[in-house]
């Protein structure tokens, strides 16, 4: 997951390496000389707004707790999904810090994490975790280069064993879980 401390005009404070080499693509997100920006202005006012508010809870001037913004991206990848919080550094500076997710950048560790939260196979928590970065059954299918009722029949599973019984719902769960 990218990771960047933004100050509460948006200059960048620091970041990780995910979060550089999202910067670095220069699709959905950027680094600029004002701060960091989104490919498409509105996106980078909402940004900027509920950076300044979460930041702004730190020194007392707001009571905002941040909230999440999804930035397109083209070439058909899905998009950016961020999530913004207030952070106390030292000296309480005004801070937020910023989450980067992209569907592309699922690792393995969130499927052992799956696997041991949850009590699934492999495959159930692969296609679990493509369900929460946003993935069809379909396409995960595809990917997976199993047939889609290969890809049903596990998701059946994982509803039993998770005792829920939409994607939405499962989505919900492992989000709440996960946090």
């Amino acid at each position: 997951q990218g990771l960047l401390i933004a100050d509460s005009s948006g200059r960048i404070v620091f970041m990780n390496r995910r979060a550089e080499s999202v910067l670095r693509t220069g699709d959905g997100l950027m680094l600029a000389a004002e701060g960091l920006r989104a490919r498409r202005p509105h996106d980078t006012v909402r940004l900027r707004i509920l950076m300044a508010r979460a930041a702004g809870t730190i020194t007392g001037n707001d009571l905002h707790p941040g909230g999440a913004l999804s930035i397109p991206r083209s070439g058909g990848q899905g998009p950016l999904k961020l999530q913004v919080a207030p952070l106390a550094s030292s000296g309480q500076r005004a801070a937020a810090i910023v989450f980067i997710t992209a569907p592309e950048y699922q690792t393995v560790s969130e499927s052992s994490m799956l696997q041991d939260l949850l009590d699934l196979t492999p495959a159930e928590a692969r296609l679990t975790a493509a369900l929460v970065s946003g993935k069809t059954i379909k396409r995960f299918a595809e990917e997976a280069e199993v047939t889609l009722n290969t890809a049903r029949t596990h998701l059946k599973s994982v509803f039993s064993k998770t005792g829920v019984s939409r994607q939405a719902d499962l989505v919900r769960l492992v989000l709440t879980i996960a946090k």
